[in-house]
């Protein structure tokens, strides 16, 4: 449990801006919260080897906390932060610490591991944000991020043309969750015109690009060298050896073995990134 507390500086209007990019976190798989568990915790068994044991953890956009529970179920020391605009504040499982979503909590060099699933995609100040995440990792300590790839980003694109199609012929119900959506309230909100290019363009996941060139935003090549510019080494880039979309088309209906095998076929939908802090 965090042992740190949150800033009480009010963030200014560009700190906001920061803000609301991670406040989408790890929202976007689309499935039921059942099955979207079943998947992240397929994910977090695969990163659990890279920690050492009984590693001082920090999570980084925790949402419900429930990762950051298995965790400490494993016997780490977990902190785990979010900003106060997470939509998953009502769903919590764990203290998770409020955050502005530019200055962490957290002193210099405290934690062993900072980890993340699904999140830097949607931080727009991504690199003085590697900085920070600098800051608070001890020497000798591991990043580690799952992030979703291009492989997603296509599956999910093309899973949003199979929904409305499905829906248009009647076979699938209108209004259920995708990619795009972080919440009810905005979509009352939003205009005629917005609705209607929500209906038929695919919506972006993350805060770079359009709907072509976040395909390469969401690749290795763009992370890795990412990371390589703004102080890390990269000790490995894994695949987390599954595959899904953005949108829930067969959701549930396919087993892990399933998605394990269509990865083989049509790549992971995530990637792994190990990362440690250069020397200076």
């Amino acid at each position: 449990m965090s042992t740190s507390t949150a800033s009480s500086t009010e963030p200014s209007v560009a700190e906001n801006t920061a803000i609301e990019g991670l406040s989408h976190q790890s929202n976007h798989s689309g499935f039921q919260a059942k099955h979207r568990q079943i998947i992240r915790t397929y994910e977090l068994e695969r990163v659990i080897p890279f920690f050492p044991p009984g590693a001082t953890v920090l999570e980084v956009g925790a949402g419900a906390g429930w990762q950051a529970r298995l965790l400490a179920e494993r016997g780490f020391t977990v902190q785990a932060i979010d900003i106060p605009s997470s939509n998953y504040n009502a769903l919590r499982e764990w203290d998770v610490m409020p955050y502005d979503g530019v200055t962490i909590p957290c002193r210099d060099n405290s934690v062993d591991v900072v980890f993340s699933s699904n999140v830097l995609e949607h931080v727009p100040h991504i690199e003085a944000f590697q900085r920070e995440l600098q800051r608070v990792l001890r020497p000798g300590g591991v990043s580690i991020h799952v992030m979703p790839t291009a492989t997603w980003r296509t599956a999910t694109t093309l899973s949003f043309f199979l929904k409305r199609a499905l829906q248009v012929t009647g076979f699938a119900k209108k209004g259920s969750n995708s990619s795009g959506s972080h919440g009810g309230s905005s979509s009352a909100r939003r205009s005629v015109a917005q609705k209607i290019r929500g209906a038929i363009f695919a919506p972006l996941h993350g805060v770079r690009g359009n709907l072509i060139t976040e395909t390469y935003f969401f690749s290795s090549t763009f992370w890795t060298s990412l990371f390589r510019r703004t102080g890390w080494t990269v000790q490995k880039v894994l695949p987390n050896g599954l595959f899904y979309s953005g949108n829930r088309v067969c959701g549930a209906a396919l087993s892990i073995e399933a998605r394990e095998n269509l990865a083989k076929l049509f790549g992971s939908s995530c990637k792994i990134y190990i990362l440690t802090k250069k020397k200076s």
